[in-house]
């Protein structure tokens, strides 16, 4: 059976209770992510991630490069964009913890999560490289502490899991 409602195409044997909530929690929101990375990481970002999560499933991402408003300061299209979004998806490398712009985002994701949202996931980490954990700031340790955490795997035959693992945390 296929469902047509507001653009969004589901396809099941049946429909739930459980799918009209996501679709109702989905329409709240005007991204289902905004993608937090270093700009060292807008190859993979546009190459992969956009591909996977954009064209093959059908989310909507916000992405700084293409949705953030002309004119209008960074840290507010940053705050908007995290409110405006579902989950934020953090690309984590040593690129991500040297930029003041990336952990600008972290610091103002987890605000959003512990006030606005009282505590109700909506970060995903992806580490996407190998990180010492003394670089990691205390405020992502937390999140990584208390929420589950994807590593991009190192080979390709691992990447189909990956994928299925992010797509899952996005649902």
């Amino acid at each position: 059976m296929e469902i047509v409602n507001t653009g969004i195409i589901l396809r099941s044997e049946s429909i739930s209770q459980h799918d009209y909530l996501l679709l109702e929690d989905r329409q709240n929101y005007k991204f289902d992510a905004f993608l937090s990375y270093a700009d060292e990481e807008r190859v993979f970002v546009i190459r992969d991630v956009i591909k996977k999560l954009e064209a093959n499933d059908n989310f909507r991402l916000c992405i700084h490069e293409r949705d953030f408003i002309p004119g209008c300061d960074i840290a507010d299209n940053i705050v908007n964009a995290i409110h405006h979004s579902r989950k934020v998806i953090f690309i984590v490398t040593p690129s991500f913890l040297k930029s003041k712009w990336c952990i600008y985002e972290l610091n103002m994701a987890y605000m959003e999560y512990q006030v606005s949202r009282q505590g109700v996931d909506c970060m995903i980490m992806v580490i996407k490289d190998k990180i010492r954990e003394r670089d990691i700031p205390r405020d992502m340790y937390n999140i990584m502490t208390d929420e589950s955490y994807l590593k991009f795997p190192d080979n390709e035959a691992d990447e189909v899991t990956f994928w299925e693992r992010l797509i899952d945390s996005l649902r």
